[in-house]
């Protein structure tokens, strides 16, 4: 059995977070999802609560980058209850060694996908005209820095738009509170969508910078393990070594490699591979078990000698049982029933 080694926290490498041309006191993490993607469905988890690493989900990423750039309060809206006992869960279990924003809420707006732009005017009610806040698409993965969205605020401007080297929106924008009291800005949020012409309007009152090399939003099984690559290729410059807790049993005949995650509770026995995946808690991987570029969800169970390629192992018992029923193939490589 594999001894744990506790990974690195990014607090003791990073500099205090440094002073830019506006404060971002509030950010507005959008994280409603209208029709759940096959990602969401097979794993019965919100994006938000998808482990990145063993220690690390993609909300304990954004409260990272949100502190870094002085960001006191997440306001995290969903659009439904059932998502908000999961995202408080993630809240209550994160590393609270780590860089943190002072204060989370988890706000259900039912409406928030049919008017965003509403949606954020009522929860920056309390706030300044002048003062800027952030809007985030909460599915994307966060860039290297958010510092290039704040230099640019200055004066005579409403909002930045963050977008990567393709000009792709990176899902990132910071607006001037009073760019919302003015009926001329209706839907004012269509900006975050990867319209260039829609960008550049509103009379050239917002900008665009660049804040990645590559925007990465997690809508499926590629997009996913892509971020959880990205995400691990940025936090050790290289691809990781493993790092599992007590909880953890690995064969010492086993192989990981690649950009994995091994979630607490997991049995990897003898034989098995596994290869840019992940794997999440309490599931079994059987003797001789292969899973390649793969989701295995919790407490799935991989038989001997299976081979998993480009498949989400789902976590609800139901559509497992889908596959020894005569399920059919559903999207994204995991079976559904007929």
């Amino acid at each position: 059995m594999v001894k744990a080694r506790k990974m690195k926290t990014a607090t003791e490498s990073k500099p205090a977070r440094e002073s830019f041309a506006a404060d971002m006191r509030v950010a507005i993490m959008l994280a409603g999802e209208a029709n759940p993607t096959p990602l969401r469905t097979a794993l019965d988890a919100p994006t938000l609560c998808l482990p990145l690493a063993w220690d690390c989900t993609l909300l304990d990423c954004w409260q990272e980058a949100c502190a870094q750039i002085g960001v006191q309060e997440l306001r995290i809206v969903v659009q439904d209850e059932g998502d908000v006992r999961p995202i408080e869960y993630a809240l209550q279990m994160c590393d609270h060694s780590k860089v943190r924003v002072a204060s989370t809420q988890i706000i259900v707006e039912p409406d928030s996908i049919r008017d965003s732009t509403g949606t954020v005017g009522r929860l920056t009610e309390d706030l300044g005209p002048e003062e800027f806040f952030l809007v985030i698409n909460a599915h994307c993965l966060p860039p290297v820095s958010m510092s290039p969205i704040l230099s640019a605020t200055g004066n005579a401007v409403l909002g930045v738009i963050g977008v990567d080297h393709k000009n792709d929106p990176s899902g990132i924008v910071a607006f001037r509170r009073s760019s919302f009291d003015s009926e001329q800005h209706e839907g004012i949020l269509a900006v975050t969508e990867p319209n260039l012409e829609v960008m550049s309007g509103h009379d050239d009152k917002f900008v665009i910078v660049v804040l990645d090399k590559k925007t990465r939003r997690l809508i499926d099984r590629a997009s996913y393990l892509d971020a959880v690559q990205g995400h691990q290729k940025h936090a050790k410059g290289e691809l990781p070594e493993y790092c599992r807790d007590t909880s953890v049993f690995i064969s010492d005949t086993a192989a990981i490699e690649g950009a994995c995650v091994i979630e607490p509770g997991v049995v990897i026995e003898d034989d098995a591979i596994i290869y840019d995946s992940v794997v999440m808690a309490g599931a079994t991987i059987c003797c001789g078990a292969v899973v390649t570029r793969s989701v295995i969800g919790r407490h799935a169970l991989i038989e001997r000698d299976g081979k998993i390629l480009r498949m989400i192992e789902p976590s609800d018992r139901d559509l497992r049982g889908g596959q020894s029923r005569g399920g059919h193939r559903g999207q994204d490589g995991w079976r559904k029933s007929a």
